[in-house]
């Protein structure tokens, strides 16, 4: 190489060590502090899964076993404490229904019983309100026929029907139906019933107490 003395030696570049970069701190979980950092969450610690099935204390042999027998598998998982826990709870609940099932059928002779106390008591009841409602009728019915209003109707309808019995002879005298002197008869008749009813209605009219 041009430049280079014959012979010259070549300085060797010796590589110098360097420091390694740093390491990238691992990230924290802590909870906020008030220096404005932004919120920060924390890593719940998880147990182990040997601990939730309780497989620490158990042998090679006996989880090859049950891993290749579901039976001792099944068995093994009601040896857990929640499953043991919940299958005590599942047969008190069955007790307690049980018991409440028995007392209920116990009360069913009383209920029976009662039941048909109740639907005697109710044909009483309905006997009794019928009675009670024709005996009102009745009452009703009485007093109505010395209520003052009810004998003052009574009194005007029996003035019509004399007056209607007047023009009736009438007619039938102009008809030559009836002869004169009978007219006259029972047309005086009918004519003196007319009047009194008449003066009788007057009265009512301006003192209903007189009806009484």
């Amino acid at each position: 190489m041009k430049g280079l003395a014959s012979g010259a030696q070549v300085p060797h570049l010796q590589h110098q060590s360097q420091p390694p970069p740093p390491a990238i701190p691992p990230k924290s979980f802590a909870a906020p502090t008030g220096s404005g950092s932004p919120p920060q969450q924390t890593v719940p610690q998880l147990q182990p899964l040997s601990q939730d099935l309780g497989l620490e204390s158990k042998t090679l042999e006996e989880l090859e076993e049950m891993m290749t027998d579901p039976r001792a598998f099944e068995e093994h998982l009601f040896t857990l404490r929640p499953i043991v826990e919940a299958q005590q709870l599942r047969e008190e609940a069955s007790r307690v229904n049980a018991e409440a099932a028995a007392r209920t059928l116990s009360l069913r002779p009383d209920l029976d019983t009662a039941r048909e106390s109740l639907r005697a008591s109710q044909s009483d009841f309905k006997a009794a309100l019928q009675s009670y409602e024709l005996t009102c009728k009745e009452y009703e019915d009485a007093v109505l026929v010395h209520a003052p209003d009810y004998l003052l109707s009574r009194l005007r309808a029996a003035q019509s029907e004399s007056d209607e019995l007047c023009d009736s002879l009438v007619s039938s005298l102009l008809s030559g139906e009836v002869a004169v002197e009978d007219f006259m008869k029972r047309y005086r008749e009918a004519r003196k019933m007319y009047h009194s009813r008449s003066i009788r209605v007057e009265r009512a009219e301006r003192d209903p107490s007189v009806l009484v």
